[in-house]
């Protein structure tokens, strides 16, 4: 197994990986886990553009099995995405990745990499956990949404806090992902009336509804789309 760097050359065989990525991501909210081959495109070219780190594993016939997308904040390395084929998976492969992304980490004067994390994601939480990486360490807060209704509370430290699994949240809004109409009210309204701004074009609207597809965070989403409109 090769683990290297990213191509432009390899833009076919990254979108089938991300698009993957992408399909397990929705379906652990209870989305629909389809895939868009165009979709997982746009988002490598993206990060090839911006010139985020990308690493990939590569078997002996030249075919990507995984890959590990980083970005730099502030000399500090944030893991944004790991995937291993679903095949290839219990053989090391994102050890081997989320090594180049420590590697890179030791290169800016850190001493670890940093991790958004979906507390339904058992399956990362268990690999960082193995991996030393057990420290809560932020805690993203925000108010209720209207008509929100939660089923459970968090303890952290001497805190508890109100929280929703995601599929929960989908189903008290009538959220669908096909949905463009839902995907405006629910997340994008709200914070268009705040800002004063108001969706310019459908185009707009086919541009939420794929980012919404694509990114793992609604606020990101929602933030995005708000800057879109006062380009």
């Amino acid at each position: 197994m090769i683990i290297r760097q990213a191509k432009w050359d390899d833009e076919e065989q990254m979108a089938t990986l991300i698009c993957g990525f992408r399909a397990e991501l929705r379906s652990l909210r209870g989305g629909d886990a389809s895939a868009d081959l165009d979709e997982g495109r746009r988002e490598f070219q993206g990060y090839m553009r911006q010139g985020w780190p990308i690493f990939v594993a590569e078997d002996e016939g030249g075919t990507l099995v995984g890959y590990l997308v980083c970005r730099i904040d502030d000399g500090v390395v944030w893991a944004e995405s790991l995937y291993v084929l679903p095949a290839q998976r219990r053989k090391g492969i994102a050890s081997q990745l989320y090594d180049c992304a420590e590697e890179l980490a030791r290169e800016l004067g850190e001493d670890q990499v940093y991790n958004w994390v979906h507390p339904d994601n058992h399956r990362i939480i268990a690999f960082l956990a193995k991996r030393g990486y057990d420290v809560l360490n932020l805690i993203e807060l925000r108010k209720p949404l209207p008509g929100e209704k939660f089923t459970q509370r968090l303890k952290v430290g001497e805190h508890e806090y109100q929280y929703l699994k995601k599929e929960e949240v989908d189903r008290q809004a009538g959220f669908d992902l096909n949905n463009v109409e839902s995907v405006v009210k629910f997340y994008v309204n709200p914070f268009c009336q705040v800002s004063g701004h108001v969706p310019s074009s459908i185009g707009r609207v086919r541009q939420i509804r794929s980012f919404a597809k694509s990114d793992t965070s609604w606020g990101r989403c929602c933030l995005w789309y708000v800057g879109s409109l006062t380009e």
